[in-house]
């Protein structure tokens, strides 16, 4: 019993780590206050390690970048560094839109999907 305690103990102590981007957060409906919602929306994908997004694609728009860490894909670039400035991560205009309500981002791979 002693060893199994210990041996749990060792797992619980080993750090998560994935190479593969999740969505980590999502603008798809900005106040007044940061801007029009036709500009100022935005997705945020996050990786431990370094990813190469060339072989992945957003609702089906194929993405050409490396990151590791955070990475914004915004509507508008310059909307969004105008609010919030020059964050210390990728930053990359896209075509994107996002309803108010009741939409699917599908982040996807022929291997991988994060939806």
């Amino acid at each position: 019993m002693k060893r199994v305690l210990i041996f749990l103990i060792f797992l619980s102590s080993i750090p998560v780590v994935y190479s593969f981007p999740a969505i980590n957060e999502i603008m798809y409906n900005p106040s007044s206050v940061q801007g029009s919602d036709a500009n100022m929306e935005w997705i945020e994908l996050y990786s431990n390690e370094s990813v190469d997004l060339s072989e992945y694609y957003l609702d089906g728009k194929k993405l050409n970048r490396s990151f590791s860490g955070f990475f914004i894909i915004a509507k508008d670039k310059d909307s969004f560094t105008g609010h919030y400035g020059n964050l210390d991560c990728g930053i990359v205009q896209s075509v994107i839109s996002l309803t108010n309500a009741n939409d699917v981002i599908n982040l996807s791979t022929l291997d991988y999907q994060d939806v």
